[in-house]
């Protein structure tokens, strides 16, 4: 299992994640369907730099990941505070976590950023812009 398709599982198998957002909703290494409900988590790696020492190769990667969650408004709430709750429990799933995501061994989910995105006002969404780092080699 590749990182982001463990990431993924890990965020479907959350209950507080997927309390806020269907399964289907939670992408990761693609695009979200067009038919897509929302809210939703969209997941992307734009990098995975192996760590080489003098002695060579380590076998650790240190993983970028981006995730955007964007939500709608609800009769409850507007779409940036809906977005920014999902935001809260995607860190509490991720932030300092240590495992295993199938054949990788992860050292540590570190959030690096977080940011809101402002409301697109063709689509009526608004979000919040995660950046974490992961620390994993093959288990």
């Amino acid at each position: 299992m590749n990182v982001d398709a463990g990431l993924r599982l890990h965020l479907v198998n959350d209950q507080a994640v997927a309390a806020l957002v269907q399964p289907a909703s939670i992408v990761c290494g693609g695009d979200l369907p067009e038919a897509a409900t929302y809210p939703a988590i969209i997941c992307a790696m734009p990098n995975s730099i192996p760590q080489v020492t003098l002695g060579g190769p380590t076998g650790l990667n240190e993983t970028g990941i981006e995730l955007e969650v964007l939500a709608p408004d609800s009769e409850s709430a507007n779409a940036l505070d809906r977005a920014r709750q999902i935001a809260a429990a995607v860190v509490a799933a991720l932030h300092g976590w240590r495992g295993t995501w199938g054949d990788q061994e992860v050292q540590g989910v570190f959030l690096e950023a977080q940011a809101d995105l402002e409301r697109d006002e063709e689509t009526q969404l608004a979000g919040v812009s995660l950046e974490f780092t992961v620390w994993h080699s093959r288990a």
